[in-house]
């Protein structure tokens, strides 16, 4: 049975209509925000680059280095080259590409492409 879950807190449902007719405590609008990744066994954040083996803990812990200083969910796969979208740097692994400075960046940070 599919599983949609939620990207800002981790909060999985059988079907897409209950993530969305819900609300979610994490998430700035209120609402569930679909988690459009796949699932797996790893999950990594978008700005550290720090895994988790399950989205809920990824969401529920804190990250120096998000905004909003939540970790989240990096939507894109496990990948054997990650690439910043903004200047096209690669690094083999996602905790590096998000570790260093970007100058293209608005945030000086790398952030990884899909």
């Amino acid at each position: 049975m599919a599983k949609f879950y939620c990207k800002c807190c981790g909060q999985s449902y059988s079907d897409v209509r209950n993530l969305t007719a819900n609300s979610c405590s994490n998430s700035e609008s209120r609402k569930h925000e679909l988690f459009e990744g796949e699932e797996s066994n790893k999950y990594f954040c978008k700005w550290c680059g720090q895994s988790y083996g399950d989205l809920r803990n990824l969401t529920a812990n804190s990250c120096s280095n998000s905004p909003s200083k939540k970790h989240q969910p990096y939507e894109g796969g496990e990948k054997s080259k990650y690439t910043c979208k903004y200047c096209g740097q690669s690094y083999s692994d996602l905790r590096n590409l998000t570790a260093n400075s970007c100058s293209s960046s608005p945030t000086k940070k790398h952030h990884p492409a899909k």
